[in-house]
């Protein structure tokens, strides 16, 4: 298990560690090449998740540092956890983008962001990928089901991490079924960004497991040490997360880090939309009943459900919620 607060030697550790394309894990490289693979010219969007297509997933597994050579029938995201987990940092930190709808939707890589990325040094590259992976990502971004409060993949992660003896956890491959993590139960994408990130060590399997599953799960001295110093920041009541809804950049933990990692100076700067003047128009329809809303740009969306619940002669006395997709997934 992980200590709750580094220790000296740890801290050491943590201010000695080098970050390239290979440590302490191979996150830059890997999403390096599903950068240039999506690219400006982007692949089809599958799914009303914008997810990566299907066809499109055996050569990306190919290209990946470890790939993982799995033997499915019908191949899906949700079953190769290396490239759901960069999936969820394409989306996270905004260089992926969806244009267009439905069938012609597709996944590009914002080319403006690209360059804004490329000017960034390993370590902070590797930073902002942290926190867009445990800041500013959610499980919706990739089709999954999340619990939707702050700090979840976080505190996943941290609780597997402290579950895991110090020995490591070997597993049964000929039962999968039975192969669980505490913390992260079957979600191992978030087991393969733990790989990726080099704060733990994951053994893949010889040969194909289906459904995939690890061969083993053992401890990093690099994990150990950040992770512990994260861990000790939350137990002393540091607010560590954030609500996610001002993705507008990076750089939260800087403070934090920094005196470790002396070469974090720069983050990642998310473009602002700048708000639209004018009118929107609204189709509503309740069953085969539809009705044309127009408001101004600067009303709130109680000043919609006030003109939807008007339109329809309806009461107000049951509770609302609007639900959107934002750039993010």
């Amino acid at each position: 298990m992980i200590k709750s607060a580094p220790a000296q030697a740890e801290k050491k550790l943590l201010k000695q560690q080098v970050f390239d394309d290979m440590q302490p894990g191979s996150v830059l490289r890997d999403f390096r090449m599903l950068l240039d693979f999506v690219g400006a010219d982007g692949v089809k969007a599958a799914g009303k998740h914008n997810l990566l297509p299907m066809d499109c997933l055996d050569a990306l597994d190919q290209r990946l540092t470890r790939p993982l050579r799995l033997v499915m029938k019908r191949p899906q995201l949700r079953s190769h956890p290396y490239l759901l987990g960069l999936h969820l940092l394409l989306r996270a930190t905004g260089l992926g983008q969806v244009n267009g709808e439905g069938s012609k939707a597709r996944l590009v890589v914002d080319a403006e962001m690209l360059a804004a990325w490329h000017d960034l040094n390993p370590t902070e590259q590797y930073f902002n990928l942290l926190e867009a992976w445990f800041l500013l990502g959610k499980p919706e971004m990739i089709g999954e089901r999340g619990r939707d409060w702050p700090g979840e993949l976080l505190q996943k992660c941290l609780q597997t991490c402290h579950s895991v003896r110090a020995k490591g956890e070997k597993f049964d491959l000929t039962r999968p079924d039975d192969i669980f993590l505490h913390g992260l139960y079957y979600d191992f994408w978030l087991l393969a960004l733990l790989d990726l990130f080099g704060l733990m060590e994951v053994e893949i399997p010889s040969q194909p497991v289906q459904p995939w599953r690890p061969a083993a799960v053992r401890h990093r001295p690099f994990g150990d040490a950040l992770l512990g110093l994260l861990s000790e920041k939350l137990d002393s009541g540091l607010d560590l997360v954030v609500s996610g809804e001002s993705q507008a950049g990076f750089g939260d933990w800087q403070s934090l880090l920094r005196p470790y990692f002396p070469a974090w100076q720069n983050n990642f700067v998310l473009p602002v939309d700048e708000p639209q003047e004018g009118s929107f128009v609204f189709r509503v329809s309740v069953g085969k009943v539809a009705r044309i809303i127009a408001m101004p740009s600067n009303a709130t969306l109680d000043d919609l459900l006030h003109w939807i619940l008007e339109a329809y002669e309806f009461s107000s006395d049951h509770l609302y919620e609007f639900t959107y997709r934002n750039r993010f997934g």
